[in-house]
C-alpha cells in the first residue's frame, strides 16, 4: 500500500476530505481545527486569509481580517500594495450576511466600527474629485471628496 506522510495542513485536508484513513503512525500537529481554512467556502468562513463575504462577478469577494491602521484619503487607500476598499457592491454583500460576517470578524479579526464611516474603491459621477463612503451599520452611503480621511476595510486581491 502506497504510504503518505502528511507534512502541510493542505495534505492534512485533502486526506480528510477525500475520505482516507488517518493512521495512528501519522503524526501531524496543528493548535486547533478552527484556523483550518475553507477550501470551499462560505459566507463568513476563514479563506485566503480573510473572511469570505460573497462573490460577483464570478469573483470571490474575501474581506481582510483588520482595518488598516489608520485613516487615509481615498488616493492612499487606492495605492495599497495587493489589496483595495470594498466597493458599493463589496460592501452590499457584507450588509446581506451582515451578522455571519461579524461573527467570524469578532472571532478572528477586528470587528468593522459601525458607528465611522469607510471608504469604498467606488467613484462617483466626478470621479477626479470624490468617491463613495458607506457606513457598515446601515449601510448608507455619502458621496464625499478624495482627499477627506476615512477608515479603510480592504478586500484582497487575487
Amino acid at each position: 500500500a502506497l504510504k503518505m506522510i502528511l507534512t502541510t495542513k493542505e495534505d492534512f485536508e485533502k486526506a480528510v476530505l477525500n475520505g482516507k484513513e488517518i493512521k495512528s503512525d501519522t503524526v501531524f500537529f496543528i493548535d486547533s481545527l478552527e484556523h483550518i481554512e475553507s477550501t470551499h467556502p462560505s459566507i463568513g468562513s476563514l479563506y485566503k486569509g480573510g473572511i469570505y463575504i460573497g462573490e460577483y462577478n464570478g469573483k470571490e469577494v474575501v474581506m481582510m481580517l483588520n482595518d488598516e491602521k489608520e485613516e487615509m484619503s481615498w488616493d492612499d487607500a487606492m495605492n495599497l500594495e495587493h489589496r483595495r476598499p470594498l466597493s458599493i457592491l463589496g460592501w452590499q454583500l457584507y450588509r446581506e450576511n451582515k451578522e455571519l460576517i461579524d461573527e467570524a470578524l469578532e472571532k478572528y479579526g477586528e470587528p468593522l466600527q459601525g458607528d465611522e464611516w469607510y471608504w469604498s474603491s467606488s467613484e462617483g459621477d466626478y470621479g477626479d474629485y470624490g468617491a463613495w463612503v458607506v457606513s457598515p451599520s446601515d449601510g448608507n452611503l455619502e458621496y464625499n471628496f478624495k482627499d477627506s480621511s476615512y477608515r479603510v476595510r480592504c478586500v484582497l486581491a487575487f
